[in-house]
Formats: structure tokens, C-alpha cells, sequence
């Protein structure tokens, strides 16, 4: 075959091989254009938050005008919310599920219709990994198990003088747990707080603080409460009472 007839075969043949897996790999990057609204104890901080499954432990939160590289989409049947897994840009850099709480109707229409394409960076093992085990992966402690119930923390105060991060930038593809960002306040001893869950790697914690939301703080700082569970105002109730 003539040089230019198998140059050309080359590139004919390189086109080919680019173009199948950009449509098959492609994720949307798009903007958080709006939040929820702050209800039912959902969380107090804004923004949308980011968790291991839609409605699921939290991990994490994306406000007005950050990004994520969108991989699906689900709509809950239980409170038709959509909630979106893909690449959380910035501070927190890792594969999550982006929504409301699960106690929040109806929130839908939260990303920009603007998009441009990128290469996907998750996939479907990791997002079997996040929602394995009932969520039970993604902590080395629980206030309730990870497959009862309960949907809340359990109320507690804390032990010692901590700052409650709003992310943490999480480690590795099935993360342990990360360095913390985006510092919100600083909570004194005696501080109510309620208590979800501590990372694999056991240096932090996940409370809920009335007026600020969900955040990490560390976790030697906050006893690791368990066995009941309520939402602030509530009755308390055990791991395998819904409400």
C-alpha cells in the first residue's frame, strides 16, 4: 500500500477509536444553581448536600455556583427529589451523591442547564462501594446501624472545644476520610450536638448542630453516642423506630 494510503488509514482509524469513548465515557460538568430550603432539621448550613446514596449519611456539601461532573440521575419515589452522582469539584474531590435530605419534597431543577462534556472520573463500583454494606462502609462507628431506622443523630454535647468543617476533602477512591475544609464555627464544650457517624479512619465525626447544619469535627472531641436517635424538638426513639 502507498505511504499516503496508509497514513490516511491511520488516521481515519485514531478518529474512530477517540470518538467511541468520549460518548461512552462522558460526564456533565454543571453548576449548583440554587438549595433547598432549610426545613424539617433537613440542615441549616445551605447548600446541597452530598452524601454516600440519595437522602443517605452525609458527607460533605456543594453551595450556589460549585461544580460537579455529573455521571446519572435519580428521582426518588419517596419524596421526588432528584438526586445526581457524579464528581464533586473543589474542596471535597471525590465520587458522592448530590441532593436534598430525604425529608425534603419535591427538590428538583438544582443544576445548571448549561453543560459542558468531560471525562467521567466515577464509576460503578464506587458508587456500589458508597451504598454497600446498608452505607456502613463509609464509618467505622454508627449512632444506630447503618440498615435501622433511623434517619437523624443521637443528642449528646460535646467533650472539648472543636471546629465543625463543613467537607472534608476524602482520600482515595473508597475513602477512610480526608483533611477537613471549609471551617464554619467553633463549638464550645457543653455544646448540644447530635452525633451520626465516625469516618473509617476514626479521626472524625459527623454532628448536627442547630443553626449551622451537618459538619465534621474530631472525633476524640464528641462522645460516640448511640442506641437512640431524634431530630432536635423530637421524642427520641430507638434504632428501629421510624419518625
Amino acid at each position: 500500500m502507498p505511504k499516503a494510503g496508509r497514513k490516511l488509514m491511520l488516521v481515519v482509524g485514531a478518529l474512530v477509536l477517540l470518538s467511541v469513548p468520549a460518548g461512552a465515557e462522558a460526564a456533565r460538568r454543571q453548576s449548583v444553581t440554587r438549595e433547598p430550603p432549610q426545613t424539617n432539621n433537613s440542615d441549616q448550613g445551605g447548600g446541597v448536600l452530598l452524601a454516600n446514596r440519595p437522602g443517605g449519611f452525609y458527607m460533605g456539601r456543594l453551595t450556589v455556583g460549585e461544580r460537579v461532573d455529573r455521571h446519572s440521575t435519580y428521582t426518588s419515589k419517596s419524596n421526588n427529589s432528584q438526586y445526581h452522582y457524579g464528581y464533586a469539584i473543589g474542596d471535597v474531590g471525590q465520587c458522592l451523591w448530590l441532593g436534598p435530605s430525604r425529608t425534603t419534597d419535591g427538590f428538583a431543577g438544582y443544576l445548571s442547564s448549561s453543560y459542558s462534556n468531560v471525562s467521567n472520573r466515577c464509576s460503578s463500583s464506587q458508587r456500589n462501594w458508597l451504598q454497600g454494606n446498608s452505607g456502613g462502609n463509609i464509618g467505622s462507628h454508627f449512632n444506630c446501624p447503618a440498615n435501622s431506622r433511623a434517619t437523624f443523630g443521637t443528642r449528646t454535647e460535646m467533650k472539648e472545644r472543636a471546629g465543625l468543617y463543613y467537607n472534608l476533602a476524602w482520600n482515595g477512591t473508597n475513602p477512610t476520610g480526608g483533611s477537613a475544609r471549609d471551617l464554619k464555627a467553633y463549638l464550645e464544650p457543653g455544646t448540644e450536638v447530635w452525633y451520626r457517624y465516625t469516618t473509617r479512619d476514626r479521626q472524625k465525626s459527623v454532628v448536627f448542630v442547630n443553626g449551622v447544619g451537618w459538619g465534621f469535627v474530631v472525633a476524640s472531641k464528641v462522645p460516640h453516642a448511640s442506641g437512640r436517635w431524634s431530630r432536635p424538638g423530637g421524642p427520641e426513639m430507638s434504632c428501629w423506630q421510624s419518625g
